[in-house]
């Protein structure tokens, strides 16, 4: 383009009416690129569409919360998400202090009193390096929920939960994430 590149950026993406030269910035066009995909896909039959919503679902077990992604401080949580479109997209709207909204399938509860684990433990004094310890163990056991470790009685840890074994015996309609067995100082944390 002919644009001399010790010109700073400032002068490169000011408007032409205060003397710049209007260039869009490229990290703000991809990310307006990614919200239009997500717009024109999120929530349709299309293999985009399904696509955004096997990967939302992936990041919602990574994060083992009910909340709505587009909802939480993307700072507290980011370390429990692999890197993939969902990360990008979330990073850059925090970048950029866009706000998306959207509603999307998430998990729930199964019964009265239940919660889940990673929402205690991330209101606990763990460290993130702990937290992430502990998240390879859940992920490993394909749990969400206190329901998904207890007993039918819900009064006790179930046997195989309490001992690190996933349980045979239970289904999800999850398609979880591989996670190989944590070693044995994760367990104990």
């Amino acid at each position: 383009m002919g644009i001399n590149n010790k010109l700073p950026n400032a002068y490169r993406y000011t408007p032409s009416t205060h003397n710049g030269l209007s260039l869009m910035d490229t990290r703000l066009e991809q990310c307006v690129s990614h919200i239009m995909e997500y717009i024109l896909h999120a929530g349709r039959v299309t293999l985009t569409g399904e696509s955004i919503a096997a990967e939302l679902e992936l990041c919602q077990l990574h994060c083992g919360l009910d909340s709505n992604l587009f909802d939480l401080n993307y700072n507290s949580y980011s370390y429990l998400i692999p890197d993939c479109e969902v990360k990008f997209l979330l990073r850059e709207c925090v970048h950029y202090g866009i706000k998306l909204i959207g509603e999307y399938d998430r998990p729930t509860v199964q019964r009265t009193n239940d919660f889940f684990l990673m929402s205690k433990l991330l209101d606990s004094t763990f460290t993130q390096d702990e937290i992430s310890k502990i998240n390879r163990c859940r992920l490993y056991m394909k749990v969400l929920t206190v329901a998904d470790i207890t007993t039918g009685s819900g009064e006790s840890i179930d046997t195989d939960s309490y001992n690190g074994h996933a349980s045979s015996h239970r289904t999800s309609k999850y398609q979880w994430p591989r996670q190989l067995k944590p070693p044995a100082s994760c367990w104990r944390l």
